[in-house]
């Protein structure tokens, strides 16, 4: 278990061209585990699983290539702001996030526009 959190946490430094420390913190705030990073990740705790480092990869790959077309600066701030979302699915995140946006923001380049000035509207 402690194997996949840390490929998990590879996959998002290598991503972000970041240390792994960093990448910790952002899937403990992800998925609730940051008084567990912050004791040193006691051995006598385990964190929640995030996804296989595949579907982490498969997520920020969309992020970077997919309609958002994210920096690593960008991804980095929205990782930082709201992780989960994300992290898991981000895709399917998108598309409902662009379906019950205000009809100013329902293309994809004026949705993206928004989201990079406000990385939480991905988690609606």
């Amino acid at each position: 278990e402690l194997q996949h959190w840390q490929a998990a946490a590879k996959a998002v430094a290598k991503t972000l061209e970041q240390g792994e420390e960093e990448a910790e913190m952002i899937l403990a705030k992800a998925f609730g585990w940051t008084g567990w990073f912050q004791l040193n990740r006691p051995s006598y705790l385990q964190p929640k699983l995030p996804p296989a480092p595949e579907k982490i990869e498969a997520s920020l790959a969309w992020l970077i290539q997919g309609p958002l077309h994210m920096n690593s600066e960008q991804l980095r701030r929205a990782l930082t702001t709201k992780p989960q979302v994300y992290l898991e699915n981000p895709q399917g995140s998108y598309e409902k996030a662009l379906q019950v946006a205000p009809e100013q923001w329902r293309t994809p380049e004026s949705f993206r526009a928004l989201l990079l000035k406000n990385p939480k509207v991905l988690d609606l």
